[in-house]
């Protein structure tokens, strides 16, 4: 009897769990998981760690909420460019605009005042396109909070599927005014995305109908943006409204005529104006002591700006950027206030901020017990830090970000992308770059110590660190061996970031930061050192995950002997890899290895933990899969009546684990020959199922599709028919039409329209269902040698 219904149900979450060691935890979930979980946290979990009727967890990198903090100002001169974005999105045409405009020029401010306007009338997201991660990380939460299946993003977001198709197929399902505000698109390639160009098959399109599309950019030619995109510039402000800026924020610092006068020398941009502005607030508190000589009026600020010569360093290509100059000079003129004030870090505080990424700093990050060991900020302290911080904030320099209860994000400050470019070009930074990255890495580094990933209540500081942590790995210089200190702790942070994003599901990611990882570590601490084997085995976990399963038992193998060798055979993290190497084994189908593996592993994991610890369960719910496939029937009946007993007295009825070991031994009965009863037992499954865990869920799935299974064997092609097409209407909406299951259900519908008398229909079913397997799976895959046995078996 082929046992690809029941194969395809272990894949879709009986007893298909891994573990994985990282630097701080042994245990790592992996796998369309339903039974016998409890560490919540792995994306890839159908369900994790929820009791009955709760939603399956929905974790995300990144974020699209409106950063609402930053119009805490009144914004002057701009009244007809938020008219425009108003309108445009009030009148429910699709469409994108593009505000252009130099660093400082406020593209930012005029799309969230227009966005403020709006948000009692439209939903708005907003994404930061600063880089192509920070950009596909912000429109995934997009397209959750559109209203695309979690289970389908995950799928998407880890290269199974277009991304880009499934974000823009819920937008443009949605009724209602939406606005989505691009932020930071400089460079306009990042938003072709993984799939073609900007509008057509990229990140951005325009809206099919009653939603818009905002972009910022400092890049505003006609030749970088495609012809039907509508491009506006945000010029500097007039003289008039640059002085109301001014007297706005320091109205006792002159007249009208002065405030003209200053912001004519600003060139009217809105950032030089807010900076020169909350500077002579300060200022104007300043007591007047003998000796200290400050602006304190526009007048005299605006002959400080002209005098000022602030270091700049001309770049790689020669030029010396206007924007960078204008503005550096304002920002010095405030740290050069701050340092008279008696806070001498003040510039070398902004300016390790600013080498840190262009995204919200938690203030955790900030850890003074860091700082004070190295020669820039040696003697610093927690109380010292607060002050220089609350100057920056106080002068504009930086911006406080206020944490969200809601959403677990922490406090936070930001540096304004343009004073952070700037800043990094100032003499003492270019100077000193080296050391400021080596702190930036020291600090993430402490941060990321300890910080878990399987918990989901780690997942929002995780949000705030992933672009400081990408930061500082891609910045570091390669790995020559100049500085072998440097080289660890971008190890050690790569290999701590690629656990928390394989998490939720980015799986190409992670495998980028292991390898960058396991180069570092293989070079200065040698393939056999404790760390480096943790990161080996971690990379052998997404390989197997991606199908490359010949290359991940490899590396499991070594790892294991390696194991064995220097920790003993009954360690912790030898039982790690063992169960991975026996995991592994199974999806190769090398299913007496691998009982092996298993049976070793429950008699030590019983013998050190106890029968009923859950790890000992696990490998329980795994040995009586292994069980079934190999033809021991009775052997697996009796596991599972075991374990089904053990799951209900600890985790009750309708807990995941119980209702996987009952599906489990419904599809034993079915095995047997008792067809009537496995019915019996899957209807009720469903039942359950459908009411514990929701009628999307992976088990709720996998038991209608072997319901349909049953339906065809006992005779009833008709009913098994209609089962199997819902399943597939809802695997291909949420998995895609290549993912495994959804094959597999194909497969099984291919036979019940054989069974039916639609030969036709059968053989359309199959050859879909085999072309589509092997362009994913290949010739090789159990299914599709399966699917291809069919369709010889009915064409002949």
């Amino acid at each position: 009897m082929l046992r690809i219904g029941h194969w395809m149900v272990d894949r879709q979450g009986v007893g298909t769990m891994d573990e994985q060691r990282s630097d701080q935890s042994e245990n790592k979930i992996r796998g369309d998981v339903a039974g016998l979980v409890v560490q919540a946290g792995s994306i890839n979990a159908a369900q994790v760690n929820i009791g009955p009727g709760e939603a399956p967890l929905e974790p995300g990198a990144g974020s699209a909420t409106v950063p609402w903090s930053r119009l805490a100002h009144e914004v002057r001169g701009r009244a007809a460019l938020v008219g425009l974005l108003t309108e445009q999105v009030r009148s429910g045409t699709g469409s994108v605009l593009v505000l252009h405009g130099g660093g400082g020029y406020g593209k930012t401010t005029v799309a969230l005042s227009a966005a403020r306007v709006l948000r009692d009338e439209a939903t708005v997201w907003w994404v930061d396109a600063t880089n192509s991660t920070s950009l596909a990380q912000g429109l995934r939460e997009v397209a959750i909070d559109a209203g695309a299946d979690w289970h389908q993003v995950k799928d998407a977001w880890s290269g199974r599927s277009s991304a880009a198709e499934l974000l823009w197929r819920t937008l443009d399902a949605r009724t209602g005014c939406w606005l989505l505000l691009v932020d930071n698109a400089d460079d306009p390639a990042v938003l072709a995305g993984p799939d073609g160009v900007v509008d057509g098959r990229g990140w951005i399109r325009t809206p099919a109908s009653t939603g818009t599309v905002v972009i910022t950019s400092r890049d505003g030619r006609a030749g970088a943006w495609p012809g039907q995109l509508r491009r506006r510039a945000v010029a500097a402000l007039s003289d008039a409204d640059g002085a109301a800026v001014l007297l706005d924020l320091a109205p006792r610092a002159g007249d009208l005529a002065a405030a003209v006068d200053l912001a004519r020398r600003l060139g009217g941009l809105p950032l030089a104006l807010r900076l020169a502005g909350r500077y002579l607030a300060a200022t104007a508190t300043t007591p007047a002591l003998p000796g200290l000589v400050v602006p304190r009026s526009f007048a005299e600020y605006g002959t400080a700006w002209e005098t000022r010569l602030a270091d700049i360093t001309v770049p790689t290509d020669g030029t010396i950027l206007a924007e960078r100059e204008l503005l550096g000079k304002t920002w010095e003129l405030s740290l050069d206030l701050l340092v008279t004030r008696g806070f001498p870090l003040a510039r070398p505080v902004l300016r390790l901020a600013s080498f840190l990424a262009a995204a919200p700093i938690p203030y955790e990050v900030l850890d003074a017990s860091v700082l004070t060991d190295t020669a820039i900020f040696a003697g610093v302290t927690p109380a010292s830090l607060v002050e220089v911080i609350g100057g920056l904030i106080g002068l504009g320099l930086l911006e406080h970000r206020a944490g969200d209860a809601e959403t677990g994000e922490r406090d936070a400050v930001v540096v304004h992308p343009v004073v952070r470019d700037s800043c990094r070009w100032q003499a003492d930074a270019v100077t000193d770059a080296g050391q400021y990255r080596m702190t930036c890495l020291a600090l993430l580094e402490r941060a990321t110590r300890g910080l878990g990933f399987v918990d989901p209540g780690t997942w929002p500081v995780w949000r705030m660190l992933l672009p400081h942590c990408q930061n500082a790995i891609d910045e570091g210089e390669p790995d020559t061996g100049a500085d072998d200190l440097r080289d660890l702790r971008v190890a050690g942070v790569a290999h701590r970031t690629a656990d928390y994003v394989d998490e939720v599901g980015l799986s190409a990611e992670a495998d980028r930061l292991y390898r960058r990882a396991l180069g570092i570590r293989m070079r200065l601490l040698g393939p056999e050192h404790l760390d480096t084997l943790a990161t080996r085995n971690n990379l052998a976990c997404v390989l197997r995950i991606r199908g490359e399963t010949a290359a991940a038992e490899a590396e499991f193998r070594e790892v294991l002997a390696a194991r064995e060798r220097i920790l003993g055979t009954e360690h912790p993290d030898t039982f790690v890899t063992r169960r991975n190497v026996a995991r592994t084994l199974r999806e190769r189908g090398e299913l007496a290895g691998a009982e092996a593996e298993f049976r070793e592993v429950l008699a030590a994991r019983g013998r050190l933990l106890g029968t009923e610890h859950l790890n000992t369960l696990k490998v329980r719910h795994q040995l009586a899969c292994i069980l079934r496939e190999r033809g021991d029937l009775a052997g697996a009946e009796t596991e599972l009546r075991g374990l089904i007993a053990t799951q209900q007295r600890i985790r009750g009825s309708e807990h995941p684990g119980t209702l996987a070991a009952r599906h489990e031994l419904a599809c034993v009965r079915c095995d047997q020959g008792d067809l009537a009863g496995a019915e019996a037992e899957f209807r009720e499954l469903v039942a359950v199922e459908t009411h514990a865990l929701g009628p999307e869920h992976g088990l709720t799935l996998a038991a209608r599709h072997e319901l349909g299974r049953v339906l065809r064997e006992r005779g009833k092609p008709a009913h098994a028919e209609a089962e199997l097409r819902a399943v597939i209407a809802v695997r291909e909406r949420v998995l895609g039409s290549k993912h495994v299951r959804t094959l597999a259900a194909r497969y099984e519908l291919g036979r019940a329209l054989w069974e039916r008398g639609d030969p036709a229909g059968a053989e359309t079913e199959l050859r879909t269902s085999l072309v589509l397997g092997m362009s994913v799976l290949g010739r090789d895959h159990r299914l599709v040698a399966a699917i291809e046995a069919a369709l010889a078996a009915i064409t002949t």
